[in-house]
């Protein structure tokens, strides 16, 4: 019941503090918690050959889990928060949980729980609030900038057919799209 208690107060105290510093990128930051966590284990394991390479193997499953979620697409992220938390429950079956300190499944579950359903909910917020900004006749015509994703976009027209600026230091383009919602996946960092 402690492990718990701690992994859902450690959980939410990650989010706080990386809400407070705004300017660091969400993706970033929890990729590479994601990628910790999941070489915590090697560190746990290093003394029984079988299980450091069952773990090694997580751990590099986890990294590119991070990896994608940095680079590609935030649900790389969330899944892979929510995997791992599966991944802390069924450890005892899988691997020697005498390795692993006292309650650590429950702990890392939960942290991995509460962080991966803080994404998910925060991808879902942005979503909204994206469909809310680009409602047909809504700021029609107006100049919006915003950051999203390691890019700076600038809204030029909000009729049909939308013309999105994205650039970010590596790149520059320009993504005229039919539909009011459509450009919102099309972006990617480099």
């Amino acid at each position: 019941m402690n492990a718990t208690l701690i992994g859902v107060s450690s959980g939410v105290f990650t989010i706080l503090i990386f809400a407070i510093f705004k300017r660091l990128d969400k993706d970033v930051v929890y990729g590479l918690i994601l990628a910790a966590i999941g070489f915590l284990y090697v560190g746990y394991t290093w003394s029984d050959i079988s299980a450091l390479i069952i773990n090694l193997l997580q751990a590099l499953l986890f990294l590119m889990f991070a990896y994608f979620g940095i680079k590609k697409n935030s649900y790389f992220l969330i899944a892979g928060y929510l995997l791992h938390g599966l991944w802390d429950l069924l450890y005892g079956h899988v691997g020697d949980p005498s390795l692993i300190p006292p309650n650590y499944d429950w702990f890392c579950s939960t942290y991995d729980f509460i962080i991966g359903f803080y994404l998910l909910w925060y991808k879902f917020q942005k979503r909204t609030a994206m469909k809310e900004l680009i409602k047909p006749n809504t700021m029609a015509n107006r100049i919006v900038g915003f950051k999203s994703g390691g890019f700076e976009h600038k809204i030029v027209s909000l009729h049909s057919p939308i013309i999105l600026e994205a650039k970010n230091q590596y790149t520059s383009r320009t993504i005229e799209s039919k539909s009011s919602i459509s450009f919102l996946n099309q972006g990617q960092r480099k």
